[in-house]
């Protein structure tokens, strides 16, 4: 089974081509060429380095919300929560219902929360 060619092996290939070629611009282009190694390095390791610094930030936010769920509540009353509203002041970011509320369903495909729909009224609680 013939495995598929990176851009990695293409852009080596490409320097080789440019050093036995006799072009005017070679060391613009070997540049060029180091340089998109680089950045194809660095896409790998920050694949491989972890958390992104958004996914710590949700993280961060998942905790807040779980110590606050003592009783079922809405994301507007999560929102209101007094210990989020310090968190998004010392982040200076703010939170949309539409990202509470899909950090909170993320919680719910964790088994962390549940989720209890009432007259089209959708409440967050700890799951048991």
């Amino acid at each position: 089974m013939n495995k598929k060619t990176t851009k990695k092996e293409y852009f080596g290939m490409l320097a080789e081509v440019v050093a036995n070629s006799g072009v005017d611009n070679m060391q613009e282009l070997q540049d060029f060429i180091n340089h998109e190694l680089e950045l194809l390095n660095n896409k790998a390791i920050r694949k491989t380095s972890g958390e992104t610094p958004t996914a710590k930030e949700n993280q961060a936010i998942a905790e807040i919300v779980m110590v606050n769920l003592a009783e079922p509540k809405t994301i507007s009353e999560l929102l209101k929560v007094q210990e989020l509203a310090d968190y998004i002041t010392i982040a200076g970011k703010n939170i949309s219902n539409q990202k509470l509320s899909a950090i909170c369903n993320k919680l719910v495909e964790n088994g962390k929360l549940v989720k209890a729909t009432e007259k089209k009224v959708t409440k967050f609680a700890l799951a048991e």
